[in-house]
Order: C-alpha cells, then sequence, then structure tokens
C-alpha cells in the first residue's frame, strides 16, 4: 500500500485522562433516522443485512479494515446492482452521511493551484441533495455498513448538482505507512 494520500500524526494518550472507554463509537446522532440509515447502508436486497441500528445511538466501529482488494472489487451491490461498498461518515461539518465506494479509484489531486499525483479511496455520495463531504470533515473516519474501518477522509471535489465525490487514505495504508515511521502495533481500540 503506497502512493495514497499521507497525512496522519499520531498522539499518546494520558490513560488516566479517560473514564470508562469501552471502545471507538460513531455517534449517528438526531440527523439522519435510523430508517434512513438502514436504507442507505443496506441498499439491496442481494446483500446480507449487515447494519442494524443501536439502541444508544453510538455504533461500535470494528477493529477490521476493509481489506484493499474489497475496496478495489466491492462483493456487495448498490440499488442499480452495481458492485459497490455502502460507507458512512460522522465529519464536523456534514455530521453524519452516507456513501457509495465503488472500484474507481482517484490519480490526481488538486489543491488550489497545484496538483499530484496520488492514490485515493473514491466514495460518492449517497444522498443527491446534500454532499457526503464538506470543508472541515477532513480527518474523519469512513466505516462500512460493518463498522470495519475504510479509510480517513483527505477531501473532496465539492458539491455539484450531477457530482460529489470525496476522497480518503485507505486505513491499511496509513498502518503501514504509521509502521514504517516506527509504531509497532496499529490498535485503534486500546482501552487503558
Amino acid at each position: 500500500p503506497n502512493d495514497y494520500t499521507m497525512d496522519w500524526a499520531l498522539y499518546e494518550v494520558d490513560p488516566s485522562k479517560i473514564k470508562n472507554f469501552s471502545g471507538n463509537v460513531i455517534d449517528l446522532g438526531q440527523e439522519v433516522s435510523p430508517l434512513k440509515l438502514s436504507e442507505a447502508l443496506n441498499p439491496n436486497i442481494k446483500n446480507p443485512y449487515k447494519f442494524v441500528y443501536p439502541v444508544d445511538r453510538q455504533w461500535k466501529i470494528e477493529n477490521i479494515c476493509i481489506p484493499l482488494d474489497e475496496m478495489r472489487h466491492p462483493k456487495e451491490f448498490d440499488q442499480n446492482n452495481t458492485p459497490a461498498l455502502s460507507v458512512l461518515k460522522r465529519g464536523r461539518t456534514t455530521g453524519v452521511t452516507c456513501g457509495v465506494a465503488n472500484e474507481v479509484e482517484s490519480y490526481v489531486r488538486n489543491y488550489g493551484k497545484s496538483s499530484f499525483e496520488s492514490k485515493d479511496w473514491a466514495i460518492l455520495g449517497y444522498n443527491k441533495s446534500s454532499p457526503f463531504s464538506a470543508r472541515g470533515d477532513s480527518g474523519a473516519l469512513v466505516v462500512d455498513a460493518e463498522g470495519r474501518m475504510g479509510g480517513m477522509l483527505t477531501g473532496g471535489s465539492g458539491f455539484f448538482n450531477t457530482t460529489d465525490v470525496s476522497y480518503a487514505t485507505p486505513i491499511v495504508a496509513l498502518f503501514y505507512d504509521m509502521q514504517k515511521h516506527g509504531w509497532k502495533s496499529p490498535n485503534p481500540d486500546v482501552a487503558p
């Protein structure tokens, strides 16, 4: 896993500052109804039903990454019977949103007046009336309907009438890069 956009920082957290940590979760909030989330994350009856809305709205993130091969070749289908992976994220700006990741990878990124080559996981917004991500959502974790970690949001194309593409660096690529720089055991779900 290389050639992906790398934008991460690693912090050591003082365990005495964290009380009652039972693992990483996404607070699903109240912006999107349980029915709408279930429809977005379970869009095709051909797929096994994976997302179940938690009663306390705290959706447990599994300590498992979506394999790169599955990101490139999804085993499930969207509402149009196209191979795709239904995903969700909670961002600072847009809150909880759903998207669809298909076999497309992005290879050129534009930042202002500069551009560079980089692979990224492309995610299309599920809701055509609002974006999957916006400025300020960078760094949000993108997960699939099983709660498996997929990627870290790094940007988007902007929301237009016909397109809404966001970009994420696959978590497996980030963990690989972190290990390359000395992090010995990537375990994002370590309780104190």
